[in-house]
């Protein structure tokens, strides 16, 4: 990682707290995920974001998704990939 890069990641945690960066962080180490693939990511194992340690739930995800989206961090890519029950849902990555 070079140094600029390495600077705007330190900043996020300025602007992002709590499940917000548990989940940007996620995507960070894992590349693009559907909000299932995050909610059952084992970084949960990793980045402990509350005092409780406790996991989120896939709700819990979608919601801060379109939150993120909103906010400007992160964006739905053009693809989908399959859901649990084989539905097909939106991947999401950090936005360039």
């Amino acid at each position: 990682m070079n140094k600029n890069s390495l600077d705007a990641y330190k900043a996020i945690g300025a602007h992002l707290d709590g499940h917000y960066l548990a989940i940007y962080e996620a995507l960070l180490a894992h590349g693009p995920q559907t909000a299932w693939q995050i909610a059952n990511s084992n970084m949960w194992d990793v980045i402990h974001f509350d005092v409780d340690h406790e996991e989120l739930t896939s709700a819990q995800v979608f919601r801060r998704l379109s939150e993120l989206e909103r906010a400007g961090w992160i964006e739905r890519m053009d693809w989908t990939a399959p859901s649990p029950s084989g539905c097909q849902c939106s991947v999401w990555w950090v936005k360039t």
